[in-house]
């Protein structure tokens, strides 16, 4: 296993996005990352860290693909 998608709640993110560095995977996250300034914080920390590390640390809109939001646009 190379990355990890996390497709959890909002709040279990950073817990993941740590897991899967300590693990040394590369990430794709659903958005939002994080929800408060404290937590933004970390994330940025985390941000370098994977940029340190060498891996890839990305965040994902899926709903663009559900079939009722494409109707929307």
């Amino acid at each position: 296993i190379q990355a990890v998608v996390i497709a959890s709640p909002t709040d279990t993110h950073l817990d993941g996005i740590r897991r899967a560095l300590d693990a040394r995977k590369h990430v794709l996250c659903d958005i939002p990352l994080v929800r408060t300034e404290a937590q933004l914080a970390e994330l940025e920390s985390l941000v370098r860290r994977f940029a340190e590390a060498g891996l890839v640390l990305a965040a994902a809109l899926p709903w663009r693909h559900v079939p009722e939001f494409a109707r929307l646009q």
